[in-house]
């Protein structure tokens, strides 16, 4: 009975997406990066594109695909400004959500920085403020601001 209740847990451990905690872990380009290839996502820049984007101040991006390869999550830190985005397609919108929730319990309200409400959260790493918007209730977007 052990084991089958193991292996029925196993699925839901191996794909995971990102995490509040995971968010809340990033403080860095390496940290960003790490959160990502721990989590299974993808590197869509080759190492001339991020040579270009880190040169030109521009963007890493990295990409999480479901089960069946459908792009569902992108991720992107901005090199020059030192901070991070994630934009939540459908169907994850609800990892998006569940995110969104723990943020609004663990979190205060800061302010609202172009249509995103922004969030100040003591138990994180990065500099600044978390932001979250919904864009017809089908896209959810997290992006780290600046104080």
């Amino acid at each position: 009975m052990k084991k089958l209740i193991i292996l029925l847990l196993f699925p839901l451990v191996s794909f995971s997406q990102i995490s509040y905690k995971d968010i809340m872990s990033i403080d860095s380009e390496k940290m960003f990066k790490k959160v990502m290839i721990e989590n299974s996502w993808r590197n869509k820049n080759n190492n001339y594109e991020e040579k270009r984007e880190r040169e030109n101040n521009g963007r890493l991006y990295y990409r999480w695909y479901s089960e069946v390869g459908s792009i569902n999550i992108d991720g992107w830190y901005y090199f020059g400004e030192e901070r991070f985005g994630f934009l939540f397609l459908y169907p994850q919108i609800k990892t998006f959500n569940s995110i969104w929730d723990i943020v609004k319990k663990r979190c205060v309200f800061f302010d609202v920085i172009d249509d995103y409400v922004c969030y100040d959260c003591s138990g994180s790493k990065y500099k600044g403020v978390i932001g979250f918007k919904t864009i017809n209730d089908r896209f959810g977007m997290i992006e780290q601001f600046p104080k």
